[in-house]
């Protein structure tokens, strides 16, 4: 075992988000191999500074708040792992300053979360929510004129232009399936060859072409500072009128107030699965925007998703409280860092 980073039984302590659910089979491997797991509620840095102030390793969903102050509460802390591709949620410049790893799991979910940008794409072009609420509410049964209204705007999706922003895994996986229904698809993505993107059928264009050319739009961009609210007010001024606009890479793309604002307008459609802040807090003006679908943060789940998520995050924990390198660390610098923590790490086989 690396570190000195200890129960009171002398075992090194893995700290599981309770938003991940509570230990199960998985997670019980890391008493197997000499560690000690349990569940603790980590939504603040109070909570993490309370709960977490022991443990060596933390498993961390999308949304528990480790930056800056939270590394620097946490002196026995050598490793991060993001239970998922995404780790905008940790300040991996201030982790790598303190000499702590941080390690995630990349490509599980890939066909899950393209999957379910395509279905909030289909489902909202044909309204599928709207008309389930109009026949639960009695609209079909007593006013044939409002369940024609609900159904007035649908659109045939073979005459639609399917725009992607970010095309990675999960954007190149979207445009895969997506291809044979829609007339056309055009990707945006200043990393991405465009030779990718004429393999899946589509075209790599300008974002602000993108933006313009879109009847339904998909974002796929890792959030960071020049991604952060890259749609607002002027990227959806540039939409098609009636465009239908899915998120389920990272809330934070999304200037929510502007959203807001579009939607009250009847300017387009939405669908988000991730938002700014998760939960909700109470009164956030996304719960009574019109023509909005929310899917509580789901698109990376399935059965088969959940399980190698869950295998491969305990998988990267065990890795490094043996003295491993875990599959994917997202912040390899800390590596070759002389206050590297997790100091077995520095030596051990890549």
């Amino acid at each position: 075992m690396v570190g000195d980073e200890r129960s009171a039984s002398g075992a090194p302590v893995v700290v599981l988000s309770a938003r991940l659910g509570p230990v199960g089979d998985e997670e019980r491997r890391i008493d197997g191999a000499g560690g000690v797991v349990r569940s603790e509620a980590l939504w603040s840095l109070e909570d993490i500074r309370e709960r977490g102030a022991d443990a060596a390793v933390f498993i961390l969903g999308a949304v528990e708040p480790f930056d800056a102050a939270a590394f620097e509460a946490l002196p026995r802390c050598i490793a991060v792992v993001r239970r998922g591709v995404g780790y905008d949620n940790v300040d991996v410049d201030a982790a790598t300053r303190a000499g702590i790893v941080v390690a995630n799991v990349p490509d599980a979910s890939v066909e899950e979360v393209s999957d379910h940008a395509l279905a909030l794409l289909l489902a909202i072009e044909r309204r599928v929510v709207g008309l389930d609420h109009a026949v639960h509410d009695g609209i079909w049964q007593r006013d044939p004129a409002g369940i024609a209204a609900v159904r007035s705007s649908i659109r045939r999706i073979s005459e639609l232009t399917l725009g992607i922003i970010g095309f990675g895994r999960i954007g190149r996986a979207l445009a895969r399936k997506a291809r044979p229904l829609y007339e056309r698809v055009v990707v945006a993505d200043p990393l991405a060859p465009a030779e990718a993107a004429r393999q899946l059928g589509a075209e790599l264009l300008p974002v602000e072409d993108v933006l313009a050319l879109a009847d339904h739009l998909s974002l796929h961009a890792p959030l960071d500072p020049g991604t952060r609210h890259m749609i607002d007010d002027a990227a959806l001024n540039r939409l098609r009128p009636g465009a239908v606009l899915v998120n389920t890479s990272r809330g934070g793309l999304v200037d929510e107030g502007a959203l807001v604002r579009a939607l009250q307008e009847g300017a387009l459609l939405a669908g988000l699965d991730v938002t700014e802040h998760e939960p909700f807090p109470a009164g956030d003006p996304l719960l009574d925007a019109p023509g909005l679908v929310l899917t509580a943060h789901s698109a990376m789940m399935s059965l088969t998703a959940s399980a190698e998520l869950a295998q491969r995050s305990v998988d990267a924990a065990i890795a490094i409280l043996e003295g491993r390198r875990p599959a994917s660390i997202v912040n390899p610098g800390v590596l070759s860092a002389a206050n590297l923590r997790a100091t077995a790490l520095a030596s051990a086989p890549r």
